[in-house]
């Protein structure tokens, strides 16, 4: 085996992939948002915004993260239950889909399912990984996908006395690839760590821009 010269110039070479994102300026994504999340609110009955101007921040920063090609290729909307984590993520669903569809007849199909990007619960990704491995596999695999109510599904599941961390080996995939990925949890970054390990923990910091949901649910 002949050994060559390092080429030094090679190994500094970096092919790095643009992240998805939106190619509209801020300001335009989140005045979407902000239409988006309202529709959302109106659905389930409601007619107004509770605290209209932290919402408006939270979907700021969404809208930031939507927009920035350079960006983390994750967002984690975080926070206590009832403050509109669910709410945001239909809404970034809305807007993804709303923006990535040429023509309102455009079913193109860049992610998991029918849409650009579909909102999966976790406790439905650990369903899938035991009952219908295809649909796991396609949604750990899924250019887009946004995950809602992590955290209230089991970690470790026995499928005919083998183990696994669906949860845990999808989001390692995801982090691997970095693929895109909103995730909704009314875990603290604390009981994070608690629940998937410190390794994971960890990679949540690389991989996930963290928005927090405080106050009072919107639901009382």
């Amino acid at each position: 085996m002949e050994i060559k010269k390092i080429d030094l110039a090679m190994l500094s070479q970096i092919n790095k992939q643009e992240r998805f994102h939106l190619p509209h300026s801020v300001e335009d994504i989140h005045q979407a948002l902000k239409i988006a999340y309202l529709a959302e609110v109106q659905r389930r009955g409601g007619t107004t915004l509770q605290n209209e101007n932290a919402i408006n921040d939270l979907l700021q920063s969404v809208a930031v993260w939507l927009c920035d090609p350079d960006g983390k290729p994750g967002i984690l909307l975080y926070g206590e239950v009832g403050t509109g984590k669910t709410t945001a993520l239909n809404a970034l669903r809305r807007v993804i889909n709303s923006a990535c569809r040429a023509q309102p007849n455009d079913n193109t199909l860049l992610g998991y399912g029918s849409s650009v990007i579909e909102i999966v619960k976790a406790k439905d990704i650990v369903d899938s990984a035991l009952n219908i491995p295809m649909n796991y596999l396609a949604m750990k695999k899924a250019d887009l996908i946004a995950i809602d109510e992590l955290g209230v599904e089991n970690v470790d599941v026995k499928n005919y006395g083998n183990a696994s961390e669906p949860i845990i080996d999808l989001l390692s995939y995801r982090y691997d690839k970095m693929k895109v990925t909103a995730v909704s949890s009314n875990l603290t970054m604390k009981q994070i760590e608690e629940k998937y390990g410190l390794r994971m923990a960890d990679r949540f910091n690389e991989m996930f821009k963290k928005v927090a949901f405080v106050g009072k649910s919107y639901r009382q």
